[in-house]
């Protein structure tokens, strides 16, 4: 886990809009965004960020702002003629399209 005070939302936002917040945490796993949420320093008008493309902040946001990192392609169950995956929807399609042209090797076959 990450944490950055007055940070810069610029590079986690599709509009690249510079604005800032009071705490920027980067959360790589579900026990960050627990610990953060039982911390009372960081537990402070929370907003949690996926993506950043349905979101412009235009001025500064007092409180914290968690920027998920955590992985979101996870496999559930895999048989020889299927593959079931969970992921999340804030997930863009090109990165989910990536993943499964790695994960099947795909790119030999085209």
């Amino acid at each position: 886990m990450i944490v950055n005070k007055n940070a810069s939302l610029k590079k986690l936002n599709t509009f690249k809009v510079d604005a800032s917040c009071d705490v920027l945490v980067e959360s790589s796993s579900t026990n960050d965004l627990l610990e953060v949420l039982n911390n009372k320093e960081l537990n402070n008008n929370l907003f949690i960020l996926g993506g950043g493309s349905n979101i412009l902040f235009t001025k500064h946001y007092q409180g914290t702002i968690i920027n998920l990192k955590e992985e979101s392609i996870k496999i559930l169950d895999e048989g020889p003629d299927k593959v079931q995956v969970f992921g999340r929807k804030a997930e863009s399609q090109p990165t989910k399209a990536r993943y499964f042209v790695s994960f099947h090797d795909l790119a030999r076959s085209l």
